[in-house]
């Protein structure tokens, strides 16, 4: 990690080298305990690097350059890690949390969807288990008045509106992986063009799930579902929310005074600020001693830390350096020929990437994966008569709706698991409808984004 930092802001030399073994030994040695998925776009990885050895003229450049892709994504994922840990026993988190599931049902979708992207920013999949516990917990045959069918309706409709809150995280925030492959990845792409573009696109999600979910209400149990007393505490929220702008803000003025690219600037807040965070929980003890506390304990979390991010690691990781392999075996004008034969340029291309990683999720294909490879092939939207924002905007929108509709994404067979219920259930039944209208919704913004810009 620190290898990799040093050569985002200086020229790291030979110490690059080292980081990009360390790398691989890692990937290594968590081999045994990968998930086949992970092992898969190992797989991938190491035949794309055979194909560069094979066809390329000067290899040695092209595989440096997809270990230093695949060690800046490792690192994002470790630097996000941290905020993570932070979060884990924040107060002021699980008091959040507590707030937005226990409230009565007119308010409790709206609440629980906003507050599962906010918690989306800074936990990533982490909101899934926060939320998800407490959601389970919560919606007892007890709480709902001992009547079985207000029970399954609230978990529908709480299990739906984490879901959809949590899966528009790829659209709008900049702390996001998704954000920071495409900026690394596309030519021509700033944060400021697609960020205020994803965040249109997420709050039409957002309305679209809400709408959804009134018109689906089972109004005939209103009768006999018990009354909520859940007030919102505006306090802990409005500190949640400072917190969460707070954090992304550092990144912004850091992006901004050392003029580097936002993702570059995350790396560099992130774990500072998770170790700020660690010690204003213990804030009471005094500085000097709470400080000692969150690096104490932050080494101690370390050693269980790194092991369990060796999933993302190895799938983020992995396709970042076979995206940079498929754009040296690929002459930059064969992929625009390719769709100008099939009749597909300008925004048909963009509506056709984003159904394109919608439906390869469903067959186990992750937006990671999908999104790194397309970009990688996309690279020069110009060459296609298409804006960067535009494509941009539809990879994040696939990857917000493959989240939410595949049986195989990591949320929803961890929310199908809590639930007690089968992933189908989740993705298909309670969130089939939602995608449908979600692609048909996303592709006419792209539509209007592209006559725009």
């Amino acid at each position: 990690m620190l290898t990799t930092l040093v050569d985002l802001v200086i020229d790291g030399g030979a110490w690059v080298t080292v980081g990009h073994a360390a790398l691989i030994v890692y990937i290594v040695a968590e081999w045994p305990r990968l998930p086949a998925i992970s092992r898969s776009v190992v797989a991938l990885a190491l035949l794309s690097a055979l194909l560069v050895l094979w066809r390329v003229p000067d290899p040695r450049a092209t595989l440096i350059e997809g270990l230093a892709r695949a060690a800046y994504f490792a690192t994002f994922i470790t630097a996000l890690g941290f905020l993570r840990e932070a979060a884990a026993t924040s107060p002021l988190v699980h008091r959040c949390g507590r707030i937005i599931i226990n409230q009565p049902p007119a308010k409790r979708y709206a609440t629980l969807t906003v507050g599962s992207f906010l918690f989306g920013v800074i936990l990533n999949l982490g909101v899934a288990n926060l939320l998800g516990v407490m959601i389970a917990s919560s919606n007892t045959l007890h709480a709902a008045g001992g009547v079985p069918a207000v029970r399954r309706a609230r978990q529908r409709r709480m299990v739906s509106a984490l879901l959809r809150g949590f899966a528009v995280t790829p659209l709008a925030s900049p702390l996001s992986v998704t954000l920071a492959v495409l900026l690394s990845t596309m030519q021509g792409l700033y944060w400021y063009q697609v960020l205020p573009l994803g965040m249109v696109g997420a709050a039409l999600l957002l309305a679209l799930g809400w709408w959804l979910d009134r018109r689906l209400a089972p109004r005939h149990l209103a009768a006999v579902a018990p009354l909520t007393d859940g007030r919102l505490e505006l306090v802990p929220v409005a500190r949640f929310v400072a917190l969460v702008l707070g954090i992304v803000g550092t990144a912004m003025v850091l992006h901004t005074l050392l003029e580097v690219r936002l993702f570059v600037a995350v790396l560099i807040s992130a774990p500072p600020l998770a170790l700020l965070w660690m010690a204003v929980q213990r804030r009471r003890v005094g500085p000097r001693r709470a400080l000692q506390f969150a690096l104490l304990r932050l080494g101690r979390r370390a050693i269980h830390m790194f092991p369990g991010l060796r999933a993302e690691v190895g799938i983020l990781g992995s396709a970042a350096f076979t995206g940079a392999m498929l754009t040296a075996l690929m002459p930059p004008e064969l992929v625009s020929e390719l769709l100008r034969a099939v009749g597909l340029s300008g925004v048909g291309v963009a509506v056709a990437a984003l159904v394109v990683i919608v439906a390869v999720a469903q067959v186990g294909i992750n937006p990671i994966v999908s999104v790194t490879l397309l970009a990688a092939a996309l690279s020069d939207p110009g060459q296609l008569g298409l804006a960067p924002p535009v494509l941009a905007l539809a990879f994040m929108g696939g990857w917000a709706l493959a989240i939410n509709s595949s049986v195989l994404t990591a949320a929803v067979l961890l929310l199908a698991r809590m639930s007690g219920v089968s992933p189908t259930t989740v993705a298909y039944r309670w969130n089939g409808l939602y995608s449908v209208c979600g692609v048909l919704l996303l592709a006419a913004l792209l539509l209007a984004a592209s006559a725009i810009l």
